[in-house]
């Protein structure tokens, strides 16, 4: 896998492409996206509610990684709503590079903190995520406008263990790059294990 640059660079170099593109970029972005325009565009990052502007990405509280995310999300100029049709981490453009880093930060501690279905399952419950049609259990949530995720399990046996996977909607490719896919699986998962954990559960 390539190397990266520190995740605070990458925000500062997104927030620079967003203003030298202005802040009439930023109107157009919510027009064709249907978004609000309050001085910035605002969307939800999971539960949490986010203002991108040129001068940042507010509240100071969320994460770095929110922040990249949406700054990715918009300056994509992806206008593509959900499709409906889902697509593994695989299928993703450069997932194949990707996909031992993401089996290791999102599926392998969902597997690790879930036992069964039904821990899955309250565990999505109590953060109001709605539940999938796929697997033994999957949960849905909606990590960004127009860009559901579904979080499966497959439930284990004596034979075999269990298996895990998140699902992204097909819009997902038109906004993000492949490393962004694995933030949001691990931001789901993560969020689902602190659920399970009855921790704190802000993005």
């Amino acid at each position: 896998m390539k190397k990266h640059r520190p995740a605070s660079k990458a925000y500062e170099l997104s927030l620079k492409s967003l203003r030298e593109k202005g802040e009439g970029f930023l109107e157009e972005r919510a027009r064709e996206l249907s978004l609000p325009f309050e001085d910035g565009v605002v969307l939800r990052f999971f539960n949490l509610p986010l203002k991108v502007t040129c001068e940042g990405v507010f509240p100071e509280r969320a994460t770095l990684a929110a922040k990249i995310i949406a700054l990715h999300y918009l300056l994509s100029g992806g206008k593509r709503r959900s499709t409906g049709e889902w697509i593994s981490f695989r299928e993703v453009p450069g997932g194949m590079s990707y996909y031992g880093v993401y089996k290791r930060r999102a599926v392998m501690p969902l597997l690790k903190a879930f036992k069964t279905a039904k821990e899955l399952m309250e565990a999505g419950r109590r953060l109001g995520w709605r539940e999938g049609s796929v697997g033994d259990a999957s949960l849905l949530v909606e990590a960004l406008p127009h860009i559901p995720i579904m979080v499966v399990m497959w439930e284990g046996n004596e034979e075999f263990p269990s298996e895990g996977d998140v699902l992204f909607d097909g819009s997902a490719k038109d906004y993000l790059p492949s490393e962004d896919f694995v933030k949001l699986a691990k931001i789901a998962t993560t969020r689902l294990i602190a659920s399970g954990r009855m921790r704190d559960v802000s993005p």
